[in-house]
């Protein structure tokens, strides 16, 4: 027997928006069920279990139509004590009478394929359905004649990621002669095919460090749990004692071609206590754990759910993640994480070729590679702004669309980045070649994530303007990979700007432009140090209420002479940078500048 191949369910699961799609469970169609559909006599279901805790069993029994026509699936059992949770709510039909369990998904199941019905057992006290039958067969798994193992109890996990092979999980409290889960040292999750372990340190609120550090977004405070789960469905999470402050998050941000009706449900959290949580989907989405507290410590256990394809870069060998994209296909996402980005990708959208697919994409990519660029950026952003490096990384969405109007390839917003698949301009995401063209679109939205107010100025429309300095770190990142500086390259705008007199020179002119404005920032960088910007920026932030635009370039224009021991007024003036009478006299008190910095168009020199 063989089922249907992890391409065409997923080609199966996602659709466009504004059609409706065929009812799916776990990533398997199954039509709505018709008057000549087949009974389920040529349709096969094994059982397979694991224990969440005394009080929770998590058993999914697996249908597979062997036949040639369409089949009506249905299982049938026995359990003696407790009762059945139905994860799946109004998408499997339920009946119990004493006892005895009737499930049947609804619909029809297409000849070949397959489909997971997983349930909850609760308060059962150990007990397993008996007496299982589909069609007046057995049911693998259900029998206690099987000599081979305990019945319905899953053999242990090997280990291979990404091979789905049923493990026995133990609760995360200790009983007799167990031990709790080591102490985290490290930010990144342990994905299986049944559980995710989701390593808490205090790192504190990313809010807090975006407000004590100044940079226009905050990083993100969620760690990714690597489980895909679907609307109404339910899970478990468990949390060790003296993990006080934990949440768990349901949902992605923006919308998706075959996710929620292409909807934008952000993202939903519930509070969570120590010991075990049943939690309840409200919407299809990615599973992630937030905790903003600078104390807790532990790890939590996510079981449940459908598995999402993880790569960890430096710990996830790339074999072993494309077995994971080929095995655990009903996730319609995968993830990467870094040590200061982290990504939650859409696989394809399968309704428009002319959209980024981004398993294809990375087919064959050394990925390692890709996001030791990625964390390059943000660290070039982080010593060149003197942001501290939090723990909390740079979190990228890929939804199908992007902002309304926006005219980047890409979108910051507060804890995320969104790179839409749907952009004219590619952001190269998962195709650049390392190149400064190529990596444009990241380090401009990393650039975007750190910048600070000191500047961002108000330009002569009276709006804020960023685009004046959100890709200095860029060009720093690029003197040190590739050896040279794109804004030297800008010499001969700069010199027409240069023709008029130097008191009728305007820094916001359209004979300037957004590298050029750049320079005047980089050329302070050049004179008095890397650390020059970052340097300023802090007194700044102490002096200047964020948002104060008008404010930031005065003190700025005031802060910079000061770290730089000069006066500055003549650079500032070549430049068409506006100096009130007020502020000359304390400019005035520094040294004269004795080298015409405005001149320097070689920052390698």
């Amino acid at each position: 027997m063989t089922p249907s191949s992890p391409t065409s369910r997923r080609a199966a699961r996602i659709g466009t928006c504004g059609l409706v799609l065929a009812s799916t469970v776990f990533g398997t169609v199954l039509v709505p069920a018709a008057a000549q559909a087949a009974p389920s006599a040529d349709v096969t279901a094994s059982l397979r279990t694991s224990v969440v805790s005394a009080a929770v069993t998590d058993a999914v029994f697996t249908f597979h139509n062997a036949g040639s026509t369409p089949a009506t699936p249905s299982v049938e059992f026995d359990l003696a004590t407790g009762m059945v949770h139905n994860r799946l709510g109004a998408r499997v039909d339920m009946a119990t009478d004493g006892t005895h369990v009737r499930i049947a998904p609804s619909g029809t199941l297409e000849p070949g394929s397959t489909v997971e019905v997983p349930l909850y057992l609760l308060n059962a006290a150990g007990a397993l359905p008996e007496h299982c039958s589909v069609g007046g067969a057995a049911v693998t798994g259900c029998s206690a004649d099987d000599a081979s193992e305990t019945p319905g109890t899953e053999t242990p996990e090997t280990g291979t990621p990404g091979t789905e092979t049923p493990e026995t999980e133990t609760p995360a409290e200790p009983e007799d002669g167990d031990t709790q889960l080591p102490t985290p040292e490290h930010t990144w999750p342990t994905v299986t095919s049944g559980h995710t372990d989701v390593p808490v340190i205090p790192l504190g609120s990313a809010a807090a460090a975006q407000e004590r550090d100044g940079t226009q977004a905050a990083r993100s405070d969620l760690r990714q749990a690597g489980r895909w789960i679907r609307a109404r469905q339910t899970f478990v999470v468990e949390v060790p004692e003296g993990v006080t402050d934990a949440e768990v998050a349901i949902g992605q941000h923006g919308a998706y071609f075959g996710v929620n009706g292409c909807r934008d449900v952000g993202v939903a959290t519930q509070a969570l206590h120590p010991g075990q949580n049943l939690i309840t989907a409200p919407h299809d989405g990615l599973v992630g754990i937030i905790d903003r507290s600078a104390s807790d410590r532990g790890t939590i256990v996510v079981r449940g759910g459908a598995p999402v394809p993880t790569f960890v870069a430096g710990v996830t060998a790339r074999a072993d993640f494309d077995t994971q994209l080929q095995n655990w296909d009903r996730s319609p996402f995968f993830s990467l994480i870094g040590e200061r980005v982290q990504a939650d990708v859409l696989r394809a959208d399968a309704t428009s070729p002319r959209s980024d697919q981004n398993e294809e994409l990375i087919a064959g990519d050394d990925l390692d590679v890709r996001m030791a660029r990625w964390d390059a950026t943000v660290r070039a952003n982080e010593r060149f702004w003197g942001v501290e490096d939090t723990g909390h990384r740079v979190h990228i969405e890929t939804p199908s669309y992007g902002v309304a109007g926006a005219n980047a390839p890409t979108n910051v917003h507060p804890g995320w980045v969104a790179f839409p698949t749907d952009y004219a301009s590619p952001h190269h995401l998962f195709t650049s070649d390392g190149s400064a063209a190529g990596e444009q679109a990241l380090r401009n939205a990393v650039g975007r994530v750190f910048q600070q107010d000191a500047l961002r100025w108000t330009n002569d429309r009276g709006q804020t303007d960023g685009t004046i300095s959100q890709d200095l770190a860029s060009f720093v990142l690029e003197e040190q990979v590739h050896q040279r500086n794109p804004l030297d390259s800008w010499r001969a705008k700069v010199e027409q700007f240069r023709q008029q007199p130097v008191d009728e020179r305007d820094f916001w002119s359209n004979q300037m432009n957004g590298m050029t404005r750049h320079l005047v920032f980089d050329q302070l960088r050049r004179a008095y140090g890397d650390d020059f910007i970052a340097t300023v920026s802090a007194r700044v932030r102490s002096d200047v209420a964020a948002g104060s635009d008008r404010e930031a370039r005065r003190a700025f224009v005031l802060q910079a002479t000061h770290v730089a021991g000069h006066d500055l007024t003549p650079f500032f003036e070549q430049w068409g940078v506006q100096v009130e009478d007020d502020l000359r006299p304390h400019l005035a008190e520094y040294p004269a500048l004795e080298t015409p910095i405005w001149d320097d168009f070689d920052a390698l020199d």
